[in-house]
């Protein structure tokens, strides 16, 4: 199933999408991928389209609100490992803005001082977790 939808979304979106899982199950075994949001930069457009993404069918739901502004011109999406924030590369404007992300409706909500300067033209960015 993720594979199927890491697919679609990408031929369906030319831009980044970062899914936001949520996983069920219990027990000690793996538990299962279920993907809830997927978000997409609009390089053109200045903002952030977030979706709720229905697992058996793929469909996208656009989330209240959405798009959600963000720089001029960005380009990638990531999410951090807690699910908590979402950040953005806005490479016209040599800056990231980063989203508190609501759990349960996708919705986005700048943090306070967003956007934070960055070098020039940033193209992306990554949220690692420390070991």
């Amino acid at each position: 199933m993720k594979t199927f939808l890491a697919k679609l979304l990408c031929r369906a979106f030319p831009l980044v999408v970062v899914f936001l899982a949520a996983c069920g199950g219990g027990g000690g075994g793996a538990a299962p991928f279920t993907p809830l949001f997927a978000y997409v930069a609009n390089n053109y457009s200045n903002n952030v389209s977030a979706y709720t993404l229905n697992a058996t069918s793929g469909a996208l739901t656009p989330v209240a609100g959405s798009p959600f502004a963000a720089g001029a011109q960005p380009n990638s999406v990531t999410v951090d490992p807690s699910g908590k924030f979402a950040y953005v590369a806005n490479a016209g404007g040599n800056n990231v803005s980063a989203y508190t992300l609501n759990a349960t409706s996708g919705a986005l909500t700048p943090v306070v001082g967003s956007p934070f300067a960055a070098g020039g033209g940033p193209d992306s960015v990554a949220v690692g977790k420390p070991k």
